[in-house]
């Protein structure tokens, strides 16, 4: 898999066919930006395959040195591993930034449950829960958004 980093990021009809379905991402826009809209304070990053376009991995930036990891994947491509991949890329590049990553999975995310398996595949955890319990502690929470933060042990 490669990948590259969108120098100046708008918004573009690439990035609308894959996101706007909202089906497997770790996020929620709370509108769809308009084609050409500039991205600002965002890191974008392309994932293809054999020339064809995986899906994209973002980080917002965000003064307390924190990075908002996010990822959507195009619908044919799910279920190859490549949203962990796309995860630890994105782990890469805040690495690189000095900032602290985490995600946000927003209560309606239809594979929220998804989401937060591969999370937690990836070493990330909700605060305060011990590793066992955190699946079946997410399901109590699923009414609001669950952030969840890179454990590095």
């Amino acid at each position: 898999m490669l990948n590259s980093i969108e120098e100046n990021p708008v918004w573009d009809k690439e990035k609308e066919l894959i996101i706007k379905e909202q089906s497997f991402t770790s996020f929620h826009f709370a509108s769809i930006p308009n084609i050409g809209d500039p991205l600002e304070d965002q890191i974008w990053i392309r994932f293809h395959q054999d020339d064809r376009l995986i899906g994209f991995g973002w980080i917002d930036t965000h003064e307390d040195r924190k990075g908002e990891i996010s990822l959507a994947i195009e619908e044919s491509m799910r279920g190859n591993n490549f949203a962990t991949s796309i995860i630890r890329s994105l782990e890469k590049e805040c690495e690189s930034l000095n900032l602290k990553p985490y995600g946000i999975i927003q209560p309606e995310n239809p594979s929220k449950e998804q989401i937060l398996k591969i999370m937690l595949e990836c070493h990330y955890c909700i605060n305060g829960v011990s590793c066992e319990r955190q699946v079946t502690h997410a399901r109590t929470l699923w009414n609001n958004s669950l952030t969840v933060e890179l454990n590095k042990t």
